[in-house]
């Protein structure tokens, strides 16, 4: 018999905002859904055990974007939970900047930006957020966007506790 959902328990779902510009116009948006990683799953629970070794490092400090995120007819990758590592190396790591959002006190919004100089000539379809552990926290694949010294692209990364 399956386990009935609590209202005690939480869930932690993502999603990403990526907001493409030019010269400081929106030249498009898109919203991009994530899945939290068991390696994350396991950050929250040691936290909440005080689980945390010498020191905490459980706190996401980076975006990574990668660009083996489809397969060969351009479709997304599946991202598998367990999954350690993007599915190809590291094209760009970005720092982010990490807010509770004031209006969904259970919400943190991750930011990290592409500039023009960033990435340019790649086509970025795979971003993950990394703990200061070196561990992922979530992954996402997408349809590829092509990178050029044009375009700023913005990346608001939003995790929710259900």
């Amino acid at each position: 018999m399956a386990r009935r959902k609590l209202a005690s328990d939480v869930t932690a779902v993502g999603e990403i905002d990526v907001v493409a510009r030019r010269n400081g116009k929106v030249l498009w948006t898109d919203t991009v859904k994530n899945a939290v990683l068991t390696t994350g799953k396991q950050a929250l629970a040691r936290s909440l055990a005080g689980d945390i070794g010498q020191a905490y490092d459980f706190y996401v400090c980076k975006m990574l974007f990668g660009t083996n995120g489809t397969d060969g007819g351009g479709k997304p990758k599946i991202v598998n939970v367990d999954r350690t590592a993007l599915f190809g190396p590291v094209a760009v790591a970005k720092a982010v900047s990490a807010i509770v959002d004031p209006n969904v006190r259970s919400r943190v919004i991750f930011t990290a930006v592409l500039l023009d100089s960033d990435a340019v000539g790649e086509t970025i379809n795979e971003l993950a957020l990394q703990m200061y552990n070196g561990d992922l926290y979530s992954m996402a694949t997408r349809g590829g966007i092509a990178k050029d010294a044009l375009t700023q692209l913005t990346f608001n990364w939003k995790v929710n506790f259900l």
